[in-house]
């Protein structure tokens, strides 16, 4: 491996895009019996990703659900839409979830009901994605679990990346 990346493969999506091409009928996801190639992920989420860019809107997407394939498809077509997400746990109290909500000015979405409303679109909505955009959005509580703090990563923060010098990821 260098140690720079391909500048088209810069963000995740990039370098996503890069796997696909690279390993398309290769097993990406696996969950039980349920196996999940590449270009099956890519595909479904390009739909996530119309759909989103459809719904209009450039903040981040908040998704409660559990780390399973139709996550992954959410958080990987949130990216392609240009969008941070925001990973919520189901077994978070739901005064939390509020909260942090209320504090980002979105309501939360589980995983299927972007999966379930996002098929129909095969190609990558390529829209431009900078390495320093934000990609995903952590809150953490600290000891208290009271106050969540947010906390951003870039989207150029895939493995392996490298920063430009005097680059730093970019705050929500």
């Amino acid at each position: 491996m260098t140690d720079t990346l391909d500048p088209a493969a810069e963000t995740i999506p990039g370098a996503f895009r890069a796997a696909v091409e690279r390993f398309g009928e290769h097993t990406a996801l696996e969950a039980g019996d349920r196996r999940v190639t590449f270009a099956e992920l890519d595909a479904m989420s390009n739909g996530v990703a119309h759909r989103l860019v459809e719904q209009g809107g450039n903040g981040p997407v908040a998704m409660v659900a559990p780390l399973e394939p139709a996550t992954i498809v959410v958080m990987l077509g949130t990216l392609k839409a240009g969008r941070p997400f925001v990973p919520l746990d189901p077994r978070d109290p739901p005064e939390r979830v509020r909260l942090i909500a209320e504090r980002l000015g979105v309501g939360p979405v589980s995983a299927e009901q972007l999966v379930d409303c996002a098929n129909g679109y095969g190609h990558d909505p390529r829209l431009p994605i900078e390495p320093d955009q934000p990609s995903v959005i952590n809150f953490t509580s600290g000891s208290t679990g009271r106050r969540p703090r947010e906390r951003s990563r870039a989207s150029g923060s895939s493995p392996g990346h490298r920063p430009r010098a005097g680059s730093r990821p970019a705050t929500a």
